[in-house]
């Protein structure tokens, strides 16, 4: 689905005030408006300081961020629209993930992850490469490292945003957080030709994730 277009101007008339961002998770959640969970009310007010849309009828308080990634946040809401404007527009930043090595099990994974089946998958001809033929169209070829720019053209350019990615935007990274740096970037060189887009994009995927519980993720990067 295409979605508009903004400038970051247009983004903080629209939502430089926490009552503005509220009204747009409601609007984007409900379009058809307001509807209390409880009584089916249509009409609600607004506590901006504690994002609750009170119903007019029984005053059930409405939350709007339940179960999306803006749930329990202490940090104001016009916060995180500018982080996601800023992520989106920004042209720093294909499926990347982090392995301890290359093996057949960890391309299998890979190609079954990140690639839908009957592609076709340009390569350099090491072993283990051989187990994407189970699935997609694998071509593979030895070349030297001068010839392997005409053989995946893509290859070199790919390393080198990346490189320039990660040392220019933040001056290098933690091995902890890699695959989030790695995920960063595919998601926008993958819509790179929607670049003024992205801001949209991004707020809707907060919609729609899970909100995460730091706890958890803190362990999960402990146990790397």
């Amino acid at each position: 689905m295409k979605m508009e277009q903004v400038s970051f101007l247009e983004w903080q008339e629209r939502y430089g005030e926490e009552s503005a961002c509220i009204d747009a998770l409601r609007a984007i959640r409900c379009p058809e408006g307001f509807q209390c969970p409880k009584c089916g009310h249509h009409i609600a007010s607004l506590i901006s300081t504690r994002r609750l849309h009170p119903c007019s009828r029984y005053f059930h308080q409405v939350s709007a961020t339940p179960g999306t990634l803006f749930h329990s946040t202490k940090l104001p809401l016009v916060k995180w629209f500018w982080a996601i404007y800023f992520a989106g527009a920004d042209k720093g930043g294909i499926s990347a993930q982090v392995v301890d090595s290359i093996s057949k099990e960890t391309v299998k994974h890979f190609v079954d992850e990140c690639i839908s089946p009957g592609q076709t998958v340009r390569a350099d001809a090491f072993w283990s490469m051989n187990i994407i033929h189970t699935t997609q169209f694998h071509e593979s070829r030895v070349t030297s490292g001068k010839e392997a720019g005409k053989w995946l053209p893509w290859g070199h350019n790919v390393i080198g945003n990346l490189k320039t990615f990660l040392n220019g935007t933040f001056h290098g990274v933690s091995s902890g957080y890699l695959q989030e740096y790695l995920d960063e970037f595919c998601y926008r060189f993958n819509r790179r030709f929607w670049e003024n887009e992205l801001p949209y994009r991004l707020l809707n995927a907060c919609l729609i994730h899970k909100p995460i519980q730091s706890l958890n993720f803190v362990k999960r990067h402990i146990d790397l």
